[in-house]
């Protein structure tokens, strides 16, 4: 079987956020099932030379975007297994930022007729193209309209609904080359809406978490597009989203000063290595709760601008923060640090080194999304061993199971309702049983056994991609 993955980016080359984490290890994972992958992506600008020496070009041709012409480079490179294919074009995607430009439009639009051209030169033709996002939403659209020659078929996975690709109504007349009888197939409200396009047209959607394919079709979780969802749910799955276990493992990240497996006393020295970083007091004896995290509103830290003071007058414990974002919310730590320096430290800065070395040092990691469509810093947290506490919610309920003493069960905390007295409440219920030996022995074994790897959804998505080609030959 050959399956195409489509997206916008991929780590190590390119990385905003959890999807190219998803697309770094997703493949790998594929591979193991007996699957041929291929994964292509737009060749961003700042490509690092480490991978940029090591492309060869495959083919060049030229793109139309309606009225438009445009050069494409279709570059190729093997590594572990999967092969990786970049389209080239300076103009749309040699710029400072991956997103957020006026031309955003007409630039993916540039990249899913690009992806299409490029077919007919691969070294495998796809069985299945596997899309991910808006930024590769029309794709599928193309597939079920007529516009493809040999059409496969799709899968299209949504790994964060509030991001649709929505833009003016003149860009179905001035960029896509689609009959005016689509037109309604990509619509809403009053917008050409490419991730709409995708749900409307794919054989299958999923999403990165069961429980996330639940909400979204609600009307708090859907993000107007919850009808729809609801109507297309007969083919819509969640497949639990997991992480790269070789690159994230304590004991050899080369990030992590004191690799450690299973052993608290290692683990603590990592501890003393954040106080020092972080310049809290050196005491392995506070409890040191840790966040790594864009800093909005979705992600929960509002709940802990509102109890962060509370809770360090009350407990002994010390609480790291890491990342930017919204200037209030950064403004807020920074005034938080500044009044309990000895006991909050903030650095507004994300850099991946310094958050796997946070991931090693603290005790417990907090996770108080609003919404997750799936989440994978409670899974990072888990795998550094270090007890993680989220509110309920998309992959966080997914995921991490509250800690019931009574029959020992559970590989973390957690708590149902959006609200900041909830949160501190479930904080301190957790320092309770960190300050309770034989309990947080017992917690911390049902964390060394938890799975967060992706072996179990590997194999869901590839008897996802076997019933759909199964599907199609019957049809046929």
């Amino acid at each position: 079987m050959n399956v195409l993955h489509v997206a916008s980016e991929c780590s190590p080359f390119f990385k905003t956020g959890g999807l190219a984490d998803v697309l770094g290890s997703l493949p790998k994972a594929l591979i193991k099932q007996g699957i041929n992958v291929s994964v292509i992506l737009p060749k961003y600008g700042h490509l690092s030379d480490e991978w940029q020496n090591q492309l060869t070009l495959k083919k060049s041709f030229t793109v139309s975007v309606t009225w438009r012409n445009q050069y494409c480079g279709l570059e190729q490179f093997v590594d572990q297994g999967v092969t990786y294919y970049f389209i080239d074009n300076e103009y749309y995607f040699k710029r400072e930022r991956l997103y957020g430009y006026l031309d955003e439009a007409e630039r993916f639009t540039f990249f899913n007729h690009a992806v299409l051209s490029s077919l007919p030169f691969l070294d495998e033709s796809p069985d299945l193209i596997h899309c991910h996002d808006w930024q590769s939403g029309l794709i599928p659209a193309y597939m079920k309209t007529g516009s493809v020659e040999n059409p496969v078929p799709t899968v299209f996975t949504i790994h964060n609904l509030r991001y649709q690709g929505a833009f003016p109504l003149d860009v179905f007349r001035e960029l896509l080359h689609f009959a005016p009888e689509h037109f309604a197939g990509l619509e809403m409200d009053g917008a050409i809406n490419f991730l709409k396009g995708a749900l409307v047209h794919s054989d299958r959607v999923t999403t990165v978490s069961p429980t996330y394919a639940q909400e979204i079709q609600t009307p708090a979780f859907g993000e107007g597009l919850h009808g729809l969802l609801h109507q297309e749910r007969g083919k819509t799955r969640g497949i639990l989203n997991g992480i790269d276990l070789e690159d994230f493992d304590p004991k050899t990240d080369p990030h992590v000063t004191y690799p450690y497996k299973h052993n608290q006393m290692e683990k603590r020295k990592n501890k003393q290595v954040i106080q020092r970083l972080f310049e809290l007091p050196e005491r392995k004896d506070i409890p040191l709760i840790a966040m790594v995290n864009r800093l909005v509103e979705e992600k929960g830290v509002p709940l802990l601008t509102q109890i962060a003071g509370e809770l360090v007058t009350t407990e002994n414990v010390q609480l790291a923060i890491l990342g930017t974002g919204d200037p209030s919310l950064e403004d807020q730590l920074h005034h938080l640090a500044s009044l309990h320096p000895h006991q909050i430290s903030f650095k507004c800065v994300f850099a991946e080194p310094l958050a796997r070395k946070l991931y090693a040092g603290a005790d417990l990691f907090i996770m108080p999304s609003r919404f997750e469509p799936c989440g994978l810093s409670q899974m990072i947290s888990l795998r550094y061993e270090t007890v993680p506490i989220v509110r309920e919610t998309g992959g966080l309920y997914d995921t991490i199971q509250s800690y019931n003493e009574e029959i020992g069960k559970g590989n973390g905390f957690s708590f149902t309702h959006y609200n900041a007295h909830d949160f501190l409440y479930t904080i301190k219920r957790a320092l309770r049983f960190y300050r309770t030996e034989k309990e947080w022995e017992n917690l911390l074994l049902n964390i060394y056994n938890s799975e967060v790897g992706w072996d179990v959804s590997a194999k869901q998505y590839t008897a996802l991609y076997e019933e759909i080609l199964g599907k199609r030959k019957v049809e046929a």
